[in-house]
């Protein structure tokens, strides 16, 4: 994977200059600062500061380095209008983070791909139009189905990681691939 790089100083520039940012988009980032040897250091606690961003509508995350599970909680506590999240790949936050998630009321679309969610998760999770869960292999057809149920405006999923199942699943939102 080709990975791009942000400092610490970008992102707090970001998020003490752009109060008013709807889309951000971090995807496939690793975010450095610079020890006193000058050799580049990751650090997560600077992602906190994307909380500061109020306004965030639209918010890409994907496979960006050093997310943990204090900065899902901030952002899930102060980015209330947040409308499309994509965290898909990012290994260092747990489901209890993610359940904070579940605050978030105007989530329209929810990218949680490739992450050892469980059914006891997704069925908290209301109010979608699009998820994907790709990859995700722990969720079952008995999950799917009652986040189906709890998410009666859903337009688009993706639960890809039914590979080896030989039940056809038949809905107008979902579609198993055999």
């Amino acid at each position: 994977m080709n990975y791009k790089c942000i400092s610490e100083e970008a992102i707090i520039a970001i998020s003490n200059n752009c109060k008013k940012l709807k889309r951000l988009e971090l995807a496939d980032c690793t975010i450095l600062s610079t020890s006193i040897d000058g050799e580049p250091l990751s650090s997560p606690s600077v992602l906190n500061e994307l909380s500061k961003l109020q306004y965030l509508e639209h918010l890409n995350l994907r496979d960006t380095e050093n997310i943990d599970d204090n900065t899902i909680i901030a952002i899930a506590n102060n980015c209330k209008n947040l409308k499309s999240l994509d965290i898909q790949g990012i290994s260092d936050t747990s489901e209890t983070a993610l359940v904070a998630l579940t605050k978030l009321k105007n989530l329209e679309s929810l990218t949680v791909g490739f992450r050892d969610i469980s059914d006891s998760y997704i069925i908290r999770l209301k109010g979608l139009k699009v998820f994907d869960c790709d990859g995700c292999e722990k969720l079952t057809d008995v999950g799917i189905i009652q986040f189906i149920k709890n998410n009666p405006d859903l337009e688009k999923i993706n639960a890809d990681w039914l590979d080896d199942s030989k039940s056809i699943i038949k809905s107008q939102w979902l579609i198993v691939r055999t």
